[in-house]
C-alpha cells in the first residue's frame, strides 16, 4: 500500500504549495486582464438639444459630450457630424465655438462640451428631423461615434 508510505505532513504541504501556485497564477492572470482593461481607451459621445445663451439672448443648438471613461487623459483632434446623404463624409467645424472644451484635453474621468447652432448645422446641409451621428476624433487617429439619434420630430 503506497499510500501508507506518505508522510501526511508532506501530503498536507503538497496539497498547501499546489493551492499557493494556482491562487498565485489566478491573481497573475487577473492583473493581466486588469492592467490591459485600465490602459484601452474609452470614449463616449452623445448629442443632445440645448439653447446658448448669450446674456438675454438664446439660439438652440445640438451639444456634442464626450466623455472620456479611460484612466488615462486623451485629446479630442475635432469633433463633427456624419453626412446624411449616405456618403460616408463628414461635416466639422473649423472654429470651436467660444466656451467650448472640445477640441482639446479631456482628463481621465471627465468631459469636454462643444456646440452647433442652428444655423451651423443648416449651412452644413444637416437636418435635425432626420437620424444624426456624432463623432470624435482623438489626436492618436482612434474614432468614437455617437448612437444614431433623432434630435426632432418632422
Amino acid at each position: 500500500m503506497l499510500a501508507a508510505n506518505v508522510d501526511p505532513l508532506a501530503l498536507y504541504g503538497a496539497v498547501v504549495a499546489s493551492a499557493g501556485i494556482l491562487l498565485a497564477l489566478g491573481s497573475l492572470l487577473w492583473q493581466m486582464v486588469t492592467w490591459q482593461a485600465d490602459r484601452r481607451t474609452k470614449v463616449r459621445v452623445e448629442i443632445s438639444l440645448g439653447l446658448i445663451t448669450f446674456g438675454s439672448r438664446s439660439q438652440e443648438a445640438v451639444f456634442i459630450t464626450v466623455t472620456n471613461q479611460s484612466q488615462h487623459g486623451v485629446t479630442i483632434g475635432s469633433v463633427g457630424f456624419e453626412m446624411q446623404n449616405g456618403g460616408g463624409n463628414w461635416a466639422v467645424l473649423p472654429l470651436a465655438p467660444n466656451g467650448s472644451t472640445i477640441p482639446g484635453p479631456v482628463a481621465a474621468r471627465d468631459s469636454g462640451t462643444t456646440w452647433w447652432l442652428f444655423s451651423d448645422l443648416r449651412a452644413a446641409h444637416l437636418d435635425i428631423t432626420k437620424p444624426l451621428v456624432a463623432r470624435a476624433l482623438l489626436t492618436g487617429g482612434e474614432r468614437f461615434l455617437s448612437k444614431r439619434k433623432t434630435l426632432l420630430k418632422g
